[in-house]
């Protein structure tokens, strides 16, 4: 068998038309390929510099300057909304909004008395320690209200308490 009837046959002319289309058609799954990869790319360079982008400089491990961490088991601010059993804080640090779970374990003080959370207002400077949940939120654990600026009188009694004069 000479070449140009080889060249001729069909069935080698079927499987050059099959070879060329599944060249052109791995061509293309390589173009997709390198098109989704370079999205997935741009994505995951913009979620490592989110932080970056939108906050500023992410802090180190070691970066003990304070004030650049994330304080997920407390906040120190204003309350700036009451929704039931959910207090929206205006971090003082930060100027973020951190919002707060008061479950019925929590405990609520102002000097040495203990409160009940309808006690609590809207623009009350509070303290919260406690840990967070997996909807980025702060269980309280213990709410501390600040008393307005000047208001504090270490020797002022606690409610209950007899005033002790010399």
């Amino acid at each position: 068998m000479d070449l140009k009837t080889l060249f001729k046959s069909k069935p080698l002319g079927v499987a050059i038309v099959v070879t060329g289309v599944l060249a052109v058609l791995f061509l293309v799954f390589l173009a997709g390929e390198a098109v989704e990869a370079g999205k997935a790319n741009f994505s995951y360079r913009w979620g490592e510099n989110y932080y970056r982008n939108l906050i500023g400089p992410r802090p180190t491990p070691f970066d003990l300057r304070g004030g650049q961490f994330i304080a997920g088991h407390g906040t120190m601010g204003s309350i700036i909304k009451i929704d039931n059993s959910i207090l929206t804080i205006q971090d003082e640090r930060d100027k973020s909004e951190k919002t707060v779970v008061v479950g019925k374990d929590a405990v609520i003080r102002r000097f040495r008395d203990t409160l009940q959370l309808s006690d609590l207002k809207v623009d009350d400077d509070i303290i919260v320690v406690g840990s967070p949940n997996s909807s980025g939120q702060i269980e309280a654990k213990l709410i501390r209200v600040l008393p307005p600026d000047g208001d504090i009188n270490p020797q002022q009694p606690s409610a209950g308490q007899p005033s002790q004069s010399h």
